[in-house]
């Protein structure tokens, strides 16, 4: 399955089970922040009131843009950054859900300073925290109570999606609705 693939089908690159589990837990009135754009961002601007979606492949930044032209969706705000200039172009507005996916490899942004960052970037109605690659995370190596506590979201719950057909190492969902 190749990106592209699953941008024309508006389906995001996660355990296909965590989709299905989102499916449930979105709603009109949300906005959505989200690190690595592609099947994602349509699929969350069809679920949600908003999404801004930071990518950092010039290319592929391109080919989502377009693709929102073409089927007419207004509600996403495409960001492109560079990941080493990441610090400066963090949002400060608060967001409902945040996905953080962002390209793996060499020059990319660390997904540890991401995921810290992006705690004080949810609001304090409804939190949901998905987290793809979820063993990328040193942070995620922890026990399951000392890393809810880490996030402040002690009263939260929390569940992986593991699938050993599907590409990646699991998706992790954090939420309190």
């Amino acid at each position: 399955m190749s990106s592209l693939h699953l941008l024309k089908r508006e389906t995001p690159w996660i355990v296909p089970e965590a989709t299905i589990f989102l499916n449930g837990l979105l709603t009109k009135d949300m906005s959505v922040l989200e690190f690595g754009s592609g099947g994602s961002t349509l699929f969350f601007s069809r679920r949600v009131k908003s999404v801004v979606s930071f990518e950092s492949d010039k290319e592929w930044y391109k080919i989502v843009r377009l693709t929102l032209r073409k089927r007419k969706i207004d509600n996403v705000r495409m960001v492109f950054y560079n990941p080493l200039r990441m610090r400066r172009r963090m949002p400060i507005d608060k967001f409902d859900c945040i996905l953080i996916d962002p390209k793996l490899g060499k020059n990319a942004v660390d997904r540890d300073w991401l995921f810290k960052r992006s705690l004080g970037l949810l609001s304090e109605k409804t939190k949901i925290l998905i987290l793809d690659n979820y063993s990328t995370f040193a942070s995620c190596g922890m026990p399951e109570r000392h890393f809810l506590k880490l996030c402040g979201l002690s009263l939260c719950n929390q569940i992986n999606f593991n699938n050993s057909s599907w590409y990646g190492t699991g998706t992790k969902i954090i939420y309190s609705v």
